[in-house]
């Protein structure tokens, strides 16, 4: 079991997600997840139950204070929990990291609010941070569901296939190819031919040459990470031809 706790000021946003997302309910149906939201305004010893204040040095914005924050969290810590903040400044999210994380046994997630929290609470708990990409939030919890959804789609059983994975985006380092399901023409467009072929041969290579069509037209640096074969390399050229009337230079440089 794969055991996340959400240290949050808004834990009803937390809740109504794993409520709407059948992957999530499916694994802690089958105790394979646990997922609870901590409210750490609980924690506070305020009479007002007020966790932030004012930032010494001036500068807008309010602090989180560090007294409701890391008693909540060392409540329910233990030795093998990895401590995760939510923060910009931290390591992107990507499928190498997600999967990373579906290997541990609990997992914290601290969200952040306001202007942001007392460096004294990264400094007592340690820990590590985790980005979303490079902008800011209003708060944490956004990226610390995308943690979670996309970490608990490596733990097999809280998918309906779990084979289903590794052909979605950045499983082989590229992005996925298109999808077609019923009608078979809508407003004039068709199913390709392909894909009603029943050629399982040519199936994989129409899906493969698309998901280096999709990778090179949206995010041409990942050819960079990739050892392409023979087969992958000759899509790749016919692509750019198709694409840039032959200018390489543009698609891997862009």
């Amino acid at each position: 079991m794969l055991r996340f706790k959400v240290f949050t000021l808004v834990p009803d946003l937390i809740s109504a997600y794993i409520e709407s997302a059948m992957p999530l309910k499916r694994g802690i149906q089958k105790n394979l997840l646990e997922i609870q939201a901590v409210n750490f305004r609980d924690f506070s010893e305020d009479r007002h139950k007020k966790v932030d204040d004012t930032a010494y040095g001036g500068g807008p914005g309010m602090v989180i204070k560090p007294e409701p924050l890391i008693k909540a969290v060392e409540t329910y810590q233990t030795p093998k929990t990895r401590i995760i903040f939510m923060d910009p400044k931290g390591q992107k999210l990507d499928h190498d990291l997600a999967k990373n994380l579906s290997r541990e046994e609990e997992i914290f997630l601290i969200c952040g609010k306001y202007e942001g929290i007392d460096q004294r609470v990264y400094d007592i708990l340690g820990g590590e941070m985790i980005s979303l990409g490079d902008f800011v939030m209003t708060g944490g919890e956004l990226s610390a569901l995308a943690v979670i959804d996309s970490t608990s789609r490596f733990i097999e059983g809280t998918m309906d296939s779990f084979e289903s994975k590794d052909e979605e985006s950045f499983s082989e380092g590229l992005l996925e190819y298109p999808h077609y399901t019923r009608p078979l023409v809508f407003r004039e467009k068709k199913v390709p031919d392909v894909l009603l072929s029943g050629h399982h041969e040519n199936i994989r290579q129409w899906k493969l040459k698309n998901s280096l069509k999709n990778t090179i037209k949206n995010r041409p640096e990942l050819l960079k990470l990739l050892n392409l074969k023979d087969l992958e390399t000759g899509f790749v050229k016919e692509i750019i031809k198709e694409l840039y009337n032959g200018n390489k230079c543009r698609t891997i440089n862009s």
